[in-house]
């Protein structure tokens, strides 16, 4: 299960996100593709069914691309 921290603010302008973490200092921009993960895990962060959404939504080689490359950001 994936834990957002409390001190991490977003804020989504045209379809793009960023998310800004007050206590480390650290800001990350988010495309739409980023921006619709975001959304998902905020919605269940369990990654099982934030993949079978995404799969829904994308390919599946997208799907996990897309999953990873912002997991990996946020690490």
């Amino acid at each position: 299960m994936i834990r957002f921290r409390d001190s991490v603010i977003v804020r989504e302008v045209e379809g793009e996100s960023v998310l800004l973490d007050l206590k480390r200092g650290y800001y990350f921009g988010l495309d739409r593709a980023g921006t619709r993960t975001w959304q998902l895990l905020r919605l269940n962060p369990r990654l099982r069914d934030v993949v079978s959404a995404m799969v829904d939504e994308y390919d599946v080689d997208t799907a996990l691309r897309m999953l990873d490359g912002l997991l990996g950001e946020l690490d």
